[in-house]
């Protein structure tokens, strides 16, 4: 039996720990000054490999330890040892999974807007706001990308909203619980973005962003768009980074972190007001950064850039 096996740890840990005996004859992080540490090495790996779990906690772990070995350990030299490791309690940033193909498919999207001013451009989407916060933290190394997961939501609204170099459109906040269907998504785009495009784009050519959620792509919903819409960009999927208006979503989901909202009614007041807060020289700042966001998607060679 290898030494991995043997104390339950992953191969890297024995790894580490071999290496910085070889090369100081010791296998201890702390100086032999001041108080007695309670763990050996091996211990503090597998604190370290725990407290990295999903949904682990200090506590918990110290639990677990308690249970296995019949060591206490105290939450505080959990704590400590996850912090002299360089982890931080904080949301590990959620990246969706590309394939080849959706790699292709970002890098032809690019192309096509990598010369674009993108003055023409109406970027619109969905989001869902909820009344608790969306937080998933988890100790971390500073940085960590992670593969989407899928969270129950808690209670909220569904709301859908545009934005261009002349502005944003209206909020539609949804008004019941119901479903994004073809005939409602129709009803959307006549209320909030035909009456955008008329009064922004008088007579001129403009451009509509959507991505490939089904109702925007149904055979219903494509008729009405092509009656309507200049031109229509079908986003890239699984690309949140390409859509700027998620980064207006952030930004309103940071605000709304800030206010105490107990109700949906509440709710849809708040994120309206937070909506029409947001200035056009907010939208055009990250319009002009979208453009290097999307040389930098060139650059990666479809997959997500590093900033």
């Amino acid at each position: 039996m290898d030494a991995a096996t043997f104390y339950g740890l992953h191969q890297s840990s024995i790894s580490r720990i071999w290496k910085k005996f070889q090369t100081s004859n010791k296998v201890s992080d702390y100086q032999n000054c001041g108080r007695k540490t309670k763990t050996n090495q091996l211990e503090q790996s597998l604190i370290i490999e725990k407290i990295q779990k999903r949904n682990s906690t200090c506590e918990k772990v110290a639990a677990e330890l308690m249970e296995e070995s019949g060591k206490t350990i105290s939450r505080q030299t959990v704590l400590r040892i996850a912090k002299a490791e360089g982890l931080v309690f904080a949301n590990p940033k959620i990246i969706p999974f590309l394939s080849d193909k959706n790699k292709q498919i970002r890098m032809e999207y690019c192309q096509k807007l990598k010369d674009d001013d993108l003055s023409q451009l109406v970027f619109t989407d969905e989001s869902y706001f909820q009344l608790s916060p969306n937080t998933h933290k988890q100790w971390i190394y500073p940085n960590t990308q992670v593969e989407a997961r899928y969270h129950r939501k808690a209670p909220g609204i569904m709301i859908w909203g545009g934005i261009s170099r002349e502005g944003k459109t209206r909020l539609w906040i949804q008004s019941k619980k119901e479903s994004i269907t073809s005939e409602l998504y129709i009803k959307i785009l006549e209320e909030e973005l035909l009456p955008f495009a008329k009064d922004h784009y008088p007579g001129q050519f403009w451009r509509l962003v959507q991505d490939n959620a089904r109702p925007h792509k149904s055979r219903l919903s494509m008729k009405f768009l092509s009656e309507n819409v200049p031109i229509l960009l079908l986003h890239p999927p699984y690309s949140p980074d390409l859509n700027p208006i998620e980064t207006i979503w952030a930004i309103m989901k940071n605000a709304l972190k800030q206010i105490s909202v107990t109700s949906i009614k509440e709710l849809k007041t708040v994120v309206n007001q937070v909506w029409n807060s947001i200035t056009i020289e907010t939208i055009n700042k990250l319009l002009y950064n979208h453009r290097e966001k999307i040389k930098k998607v060139l650059e990666a060679k479809g997959n997500f850039s590093s900033s």
